[in-house]
């Protein structure tokens, strides 16, 4: 971070970062000059606190091993709703400030450590300023900057909601804290209302047994340093006090002279006259009665470890053998949730409730094998129950999704997609009601022009999906490039509506052309009723799309000793092509029937319109039966003196198509009369 950036953000903030100064803390006259702390709570304590565990060797490894776990476990900021992109993109930013940009630029690390010291150190706990624009002593203007460590020596609780905390800078200066620029707390707070939160830290709870530890380390330290008589060496019979004592220099002398620092001889003490020599060893260094050292660390080390909320093996090695797999796992499990998970949760809500924007959220990405493996054991089991339940209508999918929801296994934003994806809102209505919602945004997106959307018999199936992807793709277009919560989460609903809406009509649609093909398989049994075995019955299969067609039931015919099979297609328009090498078939309306060469070809109209293209053949006979307005297509191909024979009552028009070497005569009706060839050319 560029010197000149951070010399601003330092601006900002109410810690005087460039100066020394003095300060006088107050209630110091409360102070105990002894190895014992002043009792809970004062100022004073806390001062001594800060040095207490500093004399103790395994008080001080206890306090780094929490520090270095805490400062090391990686976190990184996330949005609430991962859709959105630009909030995903300002996660990231954030992340990488806080991680860079922490305590005036010099990283997470440095921010953290005394952070973690002061909460488990500290009666008082913890102080965190957040650091923004705007003054000082007022609330936070805009988004927040940055944050640094406050001193919790130098802060004083006030009980105020709106400044709870009063900080005095090395100069001596105090500031009131507005409560939009702070964040603290404090380890088993206390319920009393006039400590105003003041807690009992881990120091404070390890107290004890800390200074057992350091009076055994000064009793032996004592012990070697002052190189203390092991004994004494008694020749029997009566001693003269001045005689041991002379002896005891002498003795002294000659270690002196030997270059003896810790270890020290014994004595012998006697006087020739005695009669009756005796010899007697008399321990002037024995430890206490009953004292086991390793016995008295490896408890008092269980103490600090209850103390810090951690397991002793984390602290101290355990020198028991035999302790088997599922000990090391309940020992695991029974220190979750202790004293690392509370700090961790805590500093992830005051970060989300202080320091980030509503939408993001601060998470520590704590790698535990053990608890990510009993994490993923359970989730199996939570998953094959729910699918029980739900197998067996015990509950809902709904219902196990709002269940996720609760335990945290999903969020709302994953909530409200999987909703979605099954055609409900977040509420639990059918995504088909947004068809009538009065929201704007969704009003305009779901506006086909259609009165009943959601009704399919008042409407036409294959115009609606039309309609329906139309919509989809205005939809897509204006939320492409809009990075908007608002609109993009009416267009997420809006698309749901629509696929739901699609699949509506895609049944009604499929429905409609089985019962035509059902209807299309009567009339052609009719029709073999009719005219034999040798009419084709086709249908529209009821697994193919709408451009897909398919012959049921195919007709063989012998043509120069090979077997031919009745082909149809689609058309333009919808029609149904057959081509159908038949002496005779009978036909339905929209329905164009190629006849191939062959001989005398008849095609029985029984509805128009009909389109009969007759190939170069021999005469074709196209009957149409007497009935009202009949319309008739004959297309003749070019071919030499092509003959067609159609049987059409009066009340029947005859439309033919025009080529270059023919005319067609016409009536005063425009009736076709004759067909000539025209003049002047040579076919």
């Amino acid at each position: 971070m560029r010197s000149d950036v951070i010399r601003s953000i330092s601006n900002l903030s109410v810690r005087n970062t460039g100066g020394t100064g003095s300060k006088t803390a107050s209630f110091d006259f409360l102070s105990f000059h002894s190895s014992m702390l002043p009792p809970w709570w004062s100022e004073s304590r806390d001062k001594q606190l800060r040095e207490f565990w500093k004399k103790s060797d395994h008080l001080s490894g206890a306090m780094y091993a929490m520090q270095s776990k805490m400062v090391t476990i990686p976190f990184h900021i996330e949005a609430r709703d991962m859709t959105i992109k630009s909030h995903v993109e300002q996660a990231k930013t954030v992340t990488r400030f806080l991680m860079e940009g922490a305590e005036f630029g010099a990283g997470w690390s440095s921010f953290f450590t005394p952070v973690v010291e002061d909460l488990l150190g500290q009666d008082n706990g913890r102080f965190i300023e957040i650091v923004g624009r705007g003054r000082k002593n007022g609330p936070i203007e805009g988004a927040p900057i940055t944050v640094t460590h406050l001193d919790a020596r130098s802060c004083q609780r006030t009980g105020d909601p709106m400044f709870p905390v009063i900080y005095t800078d090395n100069k001596g200066r105090r500031h009131k804290m507005h409560y939009t620029r702070i964040i603290f707390d404090s380890q088993m707070s206390s319920a009393k209302e006039d400590m105003l939160g003041v807690g009992f830290c881990a120091i404070s709870r390890a107290a004890h047994n800390a200074q057992t530890l350091i009076d055994i380390a000064t009793y032996e330290t004592e012990k070697m340093g002052s190189r203390p008589f092991k004994g004494v060496l008694l020749a029997g019979g009566g001693l003269d006090p001045e005689a041991v004592g002379k002896t005891f220099e002498k003795v002294r002398s000659k270690m002196d002279s030997a270059g003896f620092t810790r270890f020290s001889q014994t004595p012998v003490i006697g006087a020739p006259e005695i009669e009756v020599p005796t010899l007697e060893f008399v321990s002037l260094s024995d430890v206490p009665d009953n004292f086991d050292k390793q016995q008295y660390t490896v408890i008092s080390m269980a103490g600090i470890a209850l103390a810090f909320g951690v397991d002793a093996r984390e602290l101290w090695p355990s020198s028991e053998t035999g302790a088997t797999r599922a000990d090391a796992l309940l020992s695991h499990i029974k220190t979750q949730g202790k004293g690392p998970g509370h700090i961790l949760e805590t500093t992830e809500r005051l970060f989300n409730a202080k320091y980030l924007p509503g939408h993001l959220k601060l998470i520590f990405d704590y790698q535990d094998d053990t608890q990510d493996r009993m994490r993923a054991e359970i989730k199996q089991i939570s998953s094959r129950t729910r699918e029980r339940n739900i197998s067996s209508s015990v509950t809902t999918e709904r219902i196990e999704r709002q269940v996720m929801l609760e335990d945290g296994e999903i969020d709302k934003a994953q909530f409200d997609l999987l909703e979605l994806e099954s055609g409900r809102l977040s509420d639990g209505k059918s995504v088909l009601t947004l068809f009538y919602s009065e929201d704007p945004l969704i009003k305009e997106m779901l506006s086909m022009g259609i009165t009943d959307p959601t009704v399919p018999h008042k409407n036409d199936a294959e115009k609606m999906i039309e309609k329906i992807n139309e919509q989809r793709a205005v939809i897509y277009k204006e939320i492409a490039d809009v990075d908007i919560a608002g609109l993009e989460s009416a267009g997420r609903q809006s698309l749901a509506a629509l696929d739901m809406l699609e699949e509506i009509y895609e049944e009604t649609l499929l429905i409609e052309k089985e019962e035509e093909a059902q209807e299309e398989a009567k009339r052609a049994q009719q029709d073999r009723d009719r005219f034999g075995d040798n009419n084709p019955k086709v249908s529209e299969s009821t697994g193919a799309s709408s451009s897909e067609v398919s012959v049921s039931e195919d007709m063989d015919m012998d043509t120069d000793d090979k077997k031919e099979k009745s082909k149809m297609r689609k058309g333009k328009g919808g029609q149904i092509i057959i081509d159908l090498p038949t002496p005779e078939v009978t036909v339905e309306p929209h329905i164009t029937v190629n006849v191939p060469e062959q001989k005398a070809p008849v095609v029985n109209i029984e509805q128009s319109p009909v389109v009969v293209n007759v190939p170069k053949q021999e005469t074709p006979i196209v009957n149409i039966p007497k009935q009202e307005a009949p319309r008739v297509t004959v297309n003749v191909p070019k071919q030499k003196a092509p003959t067609v024979n159609v049987n059409v009552p009066k009340s029947a028009p005859l439309e033919l198509p025009e080529y270059e070497e023919m005319e067609l005569i016409r009536d005063r009706r425009g009736d076709v009369s004759k067909v000539i060839k025209k003049r002047g050319k040579s076919k």
